[in-house]
């Protein structure tokens, strides 16, 4: 039987990138193809990184049980990244606009930082553990995980990270399940639109009281100063509805009305 030669560099290219892998963590891994459904199963980790990719190789992932690792390359496209990933997921360091063709499920860390993300559509619905999209051109956060949950006990974690964007909203903005007491659950540091304690201080008010952005607005407004609710893009007379967000929350608790704010 006679390979082509896209079929020889694709070969190359998987075992090249269990090869790295494994002399990463000292542990064999190995790649299967899956004539039914035309993808590749990876047993183990599997790191690509580093090495000025464009593509997959016309490889296209089907379950990656380790770490997958394809940052600082030439990327522009998560097309025939695995579905899902046991692991770590880093795409970090290449030139995705968006997250479309990436995994729908990963175990671990999810790393799309250092891009030049406009959304964060394509990421996972809902997502355990941390989320990083720093350093990206994100002005909201439409497409980020509905849902991430800390399922891993860190001596220190920020469950969502999204320092240096540009973001003039939180529309979007993921519910934290299950955080650490006593942790920061989010970091906006360093963002250019929003400043980024206010991001922060919205968003952890949003998860400690489990309560929607117009009502944790409400509850900040006492440590913002004069004209910082612009900056949301919220009306006055909105935030004013709900003064008394204490009592709201405390009523909307008991019907199980959030989902109505």
């Amino acid at each position: 039987m006679r390979f082509t030669k896209e079929q020889i560099e694709a070969i190359k290219f998987l075992n090249n990138g269990i090869d790295r892998a494994g002399r990463y963590d000292g542990t064999w891994h190995y790649w299967e193809f899956d004539p039914s459904t035309g993808l590749v199963n990876i047993e183990g980790g599997f790191d690509c990184s580093w090495a000025n990719h464009t593509d997959f190789k016309g490889v296209r992932f089907g379950v990656v049980s380790g770490n997958f690792d394809c940052s600082n390359n030439k990327l522009t496209s998560l097309d025939g990244a695995p579905i899902e990933v046991g692991g770590h997921f880093n795409c970090s360091g290449n030139l995705l606009t968006s997250l479309e063709g990436g995994p729908q499920k990963v175990k671990r860390e999810y790393d799309c930082s250092k891009n030049k993300l406009v959304t964060l559509k394509g990421a996972p619905i809902i997502h355990e553990n941390e989320f990083i999209c720093s350093d990206n051109e994100l002005k909201n956060l439409v497409g980020a995980p509905n849902e991430i949950i800390n399922s891993v006990s860190r001596h220190h974690i920020d469950m969502f990270v999204c320092m240096r964007n540009q973001l003039t909203s939180l529309e979007g903005v993921p519910n934290i399940k299950n955080p650490r007491e006593g942790f920061p659950h989010v970091n906006y540091y360093g963002n250019k639109g929003i400043p980024g304690r206010l991001l922060k201080l919205v968003h952890e008010i949003m998860i400690e009281k489990e309560v929607p952005l117009i009502v944790a607005l409400g509850i900040a407004k006492k440590d913002m100063k004069p004209g910082e609710f612009k900056k949301f893009g919220v009306n006055i007379a909105d935030i004013e509805k709900h003064d008394n967000s204490e009592a709201i929350i405390k009523g909307a608790s008991m019907l199980g009305m959030f989902e109505g704010f």
